[in-house]
């Protein structure tokens, strides 16, 4: 039998015969499974930075957060109908009595009918009117409610294992930033078409998210409270920016840059305070009143008017810091008028349309967190896309942390906006908010399917207008649920939260089968590519083999000689490959990691900002299974060959040639 040493011999010589052969072949095969290696080392490079930035955030965790709302769109029947128009003949008679006696003007035809309509449309309830209203909420109060227990009860039977409480605060406008502690009166609005960072920041008044401090360990600064007078608030990097007059960077800052900045808003912006001035509709119009009042005086003033007549209050405009009501400097109105207003003033309470007070105060806000800034739309490069799919944000509104650090001030400005709200019409509209933690991801994936129900499948009245008019109950009831979370004129909607986990976690579960097929195609190939340079070898060395045999040397020996050789170019293929891919990742490495670093910083807020993303990593791994492949391809790519070359007859291929 041939020794190794000898085969190892013989396999060297035919090395050196076919030099050029060898390398296409080396070069060709081994790119393949180079740019294999080089992307799925960087696969894992990137996975194992990312789990690095990942540590206290949010996108390793599977966040559900779920919507039910119940708008007042009952269906108003017939008999509602001749209800309503009955209650509303009644009521005017009480105005009627109660207006004589009061002594106070009232016309039947101010009130507002039950039904309306446009043209070529059905009949529809008035929502002008009371009586609509409160039959409205009578109708509402009497239908099954779907509960904050009942939704979270719900939720666990499908793999739910943590609640999380969330509240928007909408103060549509009510809510006007202070500069410098100063409200401004001015009615102006600049209209840039680049407006600048404060203006900016005064735009995100209107709407907080109050959120359960649990899930904000990654956005509060370290050490950060407020006091009972103030509220506690999470910004975007680029609000605190603004409020601490900082230039907003270049987008085409350094790295170092960058992190310095960051470094520096977390440091100074748990200092930072600012004041906002709410006000309700009501104080907002007499604010408005006194203005023009002082405006008309000054007008006749400089220029006398006959037609000039001074108003029944004379207003004074607050001081400017402190978000106070408009006072009255005189009261032109006469005994007469001063009893007439009180008893219309008690004519709107008896019949429930007295105008709300105007009521306003002052806030003070604390920052305790940063969040990442908004993602720029104009943006598409590789760190826009990063901060799509890796950015952890519950919120694009401000946040308020609901827990230990809840305040006075807090709790005031919640209760506030919440009557400014019921006062303009919304205290029907029951809406509640919610979001839930999976442990599994396929769970959470399932209750996404689950917990959805629009008004059709709820046995709703399709659309949600509060007056729109109803479909036929024939098709409400065909379109019924039996899911118990969809009750009727409920909508409910839940959508993945935080972060894009669930979207990540399906992109690597879909990743695994197309890297598996990668290495089977790229194998197959390999193995083609080596099938040919090894059949042309052994076809040019037929002349040499027949000799051997007649040396005396068997099948066995022959086999042996080439398939050491086979052996010796995968392993060549095999240390080109490794040698090529991880230069490609080392490269890359080099050219994006710093960008990328700087991006998931901003994206990913991690409590340390000096993480540091790198492709560049040695994945034995996915080394062994790069060079296992080769080593396949070539066994693969020699034994047909050899099969077909130990069944030929030597003494034919030695008169052949």
């Amino acid at each position: 039998m041939l020794r190794i040493t000898d085969s190892l011999r013989l396999a060297g010589t035919k090395l050196r015969v076919r030099r050029i052969r060898l390398s296409i072949t080396v070069v060709v095969s081994g790119l393949l499974f180079a740019a294999l290696l080089a992307g799925l080392t960087m696969l894992m490079g990137a996975q194992r930075s990312v789990e690095e930035f990942d540590r206290g955030s949010l996108n390793s965790r599977y966040l559900v957060a779920q919507t039910a709302i119940r708008p007042n769109n009952i269906e108003f029947t017939s008999s509602l109908t001749a209800r309503a128009e009955a209650e509303r003949t009644q009521m005017i008679k009480d105005k009627q009595a109660l207006a004589a006696r009061l002594g106070l003007p009232y016309d039947p035809k101010s009130e507002p009918p039950i039904m309306q309509s446009f043209p070529d449309s059905p009949p529809y309830p008035n929502s002008q009117s009371v009586v609509v209203q409160r039959i409205i909420r009578e109708e509402t109060a009497k239908l099954p409610r779907l509960t904050a227990d009942a939704q979270w009860q719900f939720a666990r039977t499908r793999g739910a294992v943590q609640q999380f409480s969330i509240q928007s605060i909408a103060a549509n406008g009510m809510l006007n930033y202070m500069e410098r502690g100063i409200e401004s009166f001015d009615d102006k609005r600049q209209q840039n078409n680049q407006p600048t960072p404060l203006e900016e920041f005064k735009q995100q008044f209107g709407s907080i998210t109050a959120i359960d401090q649990s899930l904000l360990g990654g956005y509060l600064l370290a050490g950060a409270s407020a006091k009972p007078s103030e509220i506690p608030l999470i910004i975007r990097y680029q609000d605190a920016e603004a409020l601490l007059g900082l230039k907003p960077l270049d987008k085409n800052a350094s790295n170092d840059t960058q992190l310095a900045r960051l470094k520096e808003l977390r440091q100074k912006a748990g200092q930072l305070t600012f004041s906002a001035c709410y006000r309700n509709p009501a104080s907002q119009e007499l604010l408005q009143t006194a203005k023009q009042q002082i405006q008309a005086a000054t007008n006749q003033a400089k220029k006398p008017s006959a037609d000039y007549a001074k108003p029944d209050r004379e207003y004074a405009m607050p001081s400017a810091d402190s978000c106070a009501a408009p006072a009255v400097v005189k009261d032109n109105r006469s005994a007469e008028t001063k009893r007439t207003e009180a008893n219309q003033r008690y004519f709107d309470q008896t019949f429930g349309s007295a105008q709300p007070e105007p009521a306003q105060a002052k806030f003070t806000f604390h920052v305790v967190g940063l969040m990442p800034d908004g993602i720029e739309a104009a943006q598409s490069d590789i760190g826009s896309f990063l901060q799509q799919f890796l950015s952890a944000r519950l919120s694009y509104t401000w946040i308020m942390p609901r827990g230990s650090m809840t305040t006075a001030a807090q709790t005031a400005l919640e209760s506030t906006i919440q009557t400014a709200n019921n006062d303009q019409g919304n205290a029907n509209r029951e809406e509640t908010l919610a979001i839930y933690e999976f442990s599994d991801p396929n769970k959470a994936r399932s209750y996404l399917a689950a917990a959805s129900c629009d008004e059709g499948t709820s046995g709703g009245t399709g659309g949600t207008d509060l007056f729109a008019q109803p479909e036929p109950v024939e098709a409400s009831k065909a379109q019924k649920s039996n899911k118990s979370i969809c009750l009727p004129h409920y909508v409910v909607f839940a959508s993945p939260t935080g972060s894009n986990s669930l979207v990540n976690y399906d992109a690597m579960e879909r990743l695994k089968p197309i890297i598996m097929w990668t290495f089977i195609g790229v194998t197959i190939i390999a193995a083609f590519i080596l099938l040919i340079i090894i059949s042309r070898t052994i076809a040019d060395s037929r002349k040499e083999s027949a000799v051997f045999r007649a040396l005396g040397a068997t099948r066995l020996d022959i086999s042996q000689i080439y398939f050491v050789y086979t052996m010796i170019v995968a392993l060549l293929t095999a240390l080109f490959s490794i040698t090529a891919g991880l230069v490609v990742v080392y490269i890359a490495d080099n050219l994006l990691a710093s960008q990328i670093t700087a991006t998931l910083r901003i994206a990913m807020t991690p409590k340390d900002l000096t993480t540091t993303f790198h492709f560049w990593t040695i994945d034995w791994m996915v080394i062994g299974a790069v060079a296992l492949s080769i080593i396949a391809a070539a066994v693969l790519a020699c034994l047909i060959p050899l099969i077909r070359n130990t069944r030929r007859n030597p003494i034919k291929d030695m008169r052949d040639e």
